[in-house]
């Protein structure tokens, strides 16, 4: 007898910037928003304010209709989001489980970004308050696995 399969499902979590464990030192970031550089990476050329409210109002849209992150992140267009370039890649680097910003911080003590540290410093140094973040939930799984 074999016991209960497991699967993660995905869903959006709307989170203030500030609720997300620190990334790096606050020196260094308040540094950084006195002088911030918008030529160091990819990252940091983005409108996260677009972007992030972008994510955000597809995240409504998509949690009462039961739409799944991986079907609500292929359906963005840059016609349906109003962004392009680097803005519409990163939407998509927001919205997908693959790349989406996942936090651990069931543990107070022992909280950390685990997925998209480098974006959620761009977000705050761009000075943006609120985005999306990726939470799996476990679902048991019946049926067999052949």
């Amino acid at each position: 007898m074999t016991g209960p399969r497991w699967e993660a499902r995905w869903h959006y979590e709307i989170r203030d910037l500030a609720s997300l464990p620190p990334v790096r030192d606050w020196l260094r970031q308040a540094r950084r928003r006195l002088r911030p550089r918008r030529d160091c990476c990819r990252y940091h050329r983005v409108d996260w304010h677009a972007v992030s409210a972008a994510a955000i109002r597809i995240a409504l849209q998509a949690q009462p209709s039961g739409t799944p992150p991986e079907d609500a992140a292929g359906a963005i267009t840059p016609a349906s989001c109003g962004l392009d370039g680097e803005d519409i890649e990163a939407l998509g680097d927001l919205l997908t489980p693959e790349n989406g910003i996942q936090v651990d911080d069931d543990d107070p003590h022992a909280q950390h970004v685990y997925e998209g540290r480098h974006r959620v410093t761009a977000m705050r140094d761009a000075g943006v308050r609120r985005t999306v973040i990726l939470r799996p939930e476990l679902i048991e799984v019946s049926g067999d696995p052949r």
